[in-house]
């Protein structure tokens, strides 16, 4: 019995290893050094669209 568990568990997580898989959201840390100065951003993904925030003193 274990030893046909073991030979379907094997099966399946290779028959899923081969499945392609998609990222539907992510979050990144951006970091720029520009002139001395970092500046950090964050990016945002979800759905087909973009967001990034920032938190630096100044004009955009």
């Amino acid at each position: 019995m274990r030893q046909t568990c073991l030979v379907l568990w094997i099966a399946c997580s290779l028959l899923l290893a081969g499945l392609p898989a998609w990222a539907l959201e992510f979050t990144a840390d951006q970091v720029t050094k520009i002139d001395g100065k970092s500046h950090k951003a964050i990016i945002y993904y979800r759905d087909q669209m973009w967001r990034i925030e920032h938190h630096s003193m100044g004009p955009v």
